[in-house]
């Protein structure tokens, strides 16, 4: 498991200890594991069941995995305090959770870490939030292959953490991997395609090169309509490339 520099606590994170190269940059990484294109299609009538007699109704809504009931409603109330922005607790009850999942070929594992790097990256840690996403990836790859929604979106949310960690090069290069993948498996009008592409726009405006905000302000250009349709008008990621595209011109 990843030692991490920051100290999680009960109710807040001690951030002394943060190392960042970069600050943090206007679409940062969310969906993955917090938002799963696949997630709702994968649980069965049988486990929805289970799920409902075990938690009582209360716990989280799982996908797939073998964790145990009460280390899914944990992991479900961590993910519920992330989407409510308290991102100080979020972290801490991921911090307690993630020395639990000791089982590396399960999508728990994955989306335990994942969740967890989010909230570091929204924290400030984004040499540490990356570094956890790199170390994830081969294993949601090997689990989910290289072409699947789960592993765009959550390569996607990499390259965010990267180009957040200042590793601007890197973030370029995963982002021109990953958007014409997400164009190919999921389509161009598909909501994760929509806000891949105003990420990987974001960190072309970050490279600084003219080509780049060129480029980023084709693809914003682009990807911002759409998303008033796909995401809504008041969708903060649709507000957000709207704001990146008025500073661009």
């Amino acid at each position: 498991l990843i030692t991490l520099v920051c100290v999680a606590h009960t109710h807040h994170i001690k951030m002394g200890n943060c190392c960042s190269t970069g600050a943090a940059q206007p679409l940062e990484g969310d969906g993955g594991a917090h938002a799963s294109p696949t997630a709702a299609a994968t649980a069965g009538k049988d486990q929805q069941r289970q799920r409902q007699q075990q938690q009582h109704g209360q716990g989280p809504v799982r996908a797939w995995g073998s964790c145990d009931a009460s280390l899914l409603y944990r992991l479900q109330e961590a993910s519920s305090l992330y989407n409510r922005g308290r991102y100080p607790e979020s972290a801490a009850m991921y911090a307690s959770i993630v020395p639990q999942l000791t089982v590396d070929h399960d999508p728990d594992t994955f989306i335990g870490k994942i969740n967890y790097a989010l909230c570091l990256d929204k924290l400030g840690c984004h040499d540490q939030a990356a570094h956890m996403m790199q170390q994830v990836m081969p294993m949601v790859e090997a689990m989910r292959g290289r072409e699947h929604p789960d592993t765009l979106v959550a390569k996607a949310n990499l390259g965010v953490a990267l180009d957040n960690a200042g590793q601007h090069q890197e973030a370029q290069k995963t982002m021109a991997e990953v958007l014409p993948l997400h164009h190919q498996v999921l389509g161009a009008g598909n909501k994760f395609t929509l806000i891949c592409q105003a990420k990987a726009a974001a960190v072309l405006m970050r490279g600084g090169e003219a080509e780049d905000r060129d480029e980023a302000l084709r693809l914003l250009e682009e990807a911002v309509p759409q998303m008033e349709v796909a995401l809504g008008t008041g969708d903060r990621f649709t507000l957000t490339a709207k704001h990146t595209l008025a500073s661009a011109m």
